[in-house]
């Protein structure tokens, strides 16, 4: 259900990415919805990978990475070439998949550790002093957001439990973050919250190492407050769930289209309320051919 929740609003960020609306509530959803992903995905990795791990992990997670490096690079560079960065660096929405292949790679080696979310905190503020630690192979992302597999790897049952538990506290919790956020995001730049730049190129008077802590700690506690909101029981959601890497693969390409349309209804609640049913509407469609080429397959 987390999954199938998750993508969605991927899909609706990243309508609003260029739109005038992008302001409060795309700051609100990604305080959150990358961490969690992240966590996410923590939960469902191996501690240990065998050959037959690392060939599953080719098949399922590299292929689609260059394939998809390569369409949307292509695309891209015709239409949005300013969003193109080179070959070597992750486009775009490909920076997850390059960062969740090194997460599970890493991950063996991280949990020798005695206490490897709190290296892996470090490590993430002290990449923010290197100029040259940036978009480039998703390698700040990587570190950044790797906090957030680790506990969600260590702790992830854990923090599903106290998720049902003390679902009306953390609630609530979520309610607060969410408001907080659309306060913040006037003063605040977005760009802490996407972990893809080193501290020198965010302009700030304080010092970036702070937002940086901050804004890690904040996106784990929000995830976790956000299990707490989706419903326990959604059929929907859980198909939706089980296809989440062909919506994350494929949506960009409506998205695109949805940007090049010049859509604009300004900061208006029609404008929100339209495109959270335009994301629905995209990753349904998808998980739906999804399941249906599966079935066609198979048969």
């Amino acid at each position: 259900m987390i999954r199938g929740a998750l993508i969605v609003l991927v899909v609706w960020g990243h309508l609003l990415e260029l739109n005038g609306f992008n302001g409060r509530l795309y700051f609100a959803i990604y305080l959150f919805h990358i961490p969690a992903f992240t966590m996410i995905s923590g939960m469902f990795s191996k501690s240990r990978l065998d050959a037959k791990d690392i060939s599953r992990m080719c098949r399922r997670l590299v292929l689609p990475l260059v394939i998809f490096q390569v369409l949307y690079f292509v695309v891209l560079d015709q239409v949005l070439p300013h969003r193109v960065f080179g070959l070597l660096t992750p486009v775009w929405i490909i920076w997850f998949l390059f960062s969740l292949v090194t997460w599970k790679l890493l991950l063996p080696l991280a949990l020798r550790l005695s206490h490897p979310v709190l290296v892996a905190f470090f490590v993430a503020l002290i990449a923010g002093f290197m100029d040259d630690i940036g978009r480039e192979f998703s390698l700040s992302r990587t570190l950044v957001f790797f906090p957030a597999f680790l506990i969600g790897h260590i702790y992830g049952e854990r923090i599903l439990s106290a998720a049902i538990r003390h679902r009306a506290v953390l609630i609530g919790l979520f309610v607060v973050l969410v408001c907080a956020a659309f306060v913040a995001a006037d003063h605040v730049n977005i760009r802490w919250l996407w972990g893809s730049h080193p501290y020198v190129r965010i302009p700030q008077d304080t010092p970036g190492v702070f937002f940086r802590a901050v804004s890690i700690v904040l996106g784990i506690v929000a995830s976790v407050a956000f299990f707490a909101v989706v419903p326990a029981r959604s059929s929907s959601l859980a198909r939706l769930g089980r296809h989440t890497m062909p919506v994350f693969l494929l949506h960009g390409f409506p998205v695109i289209f949805f940007w090049l349309s010049g859509l604009q209804l300004g900061q208006s609640l029609l404008f929100a309320s339209a495109t959270a049913v335009t994301a629905l509407a995209i990753s349904i469609s998808i998980a739906w051919g999804a399941q249906l080429w599966s079935a066609m397959c198979s048969s």
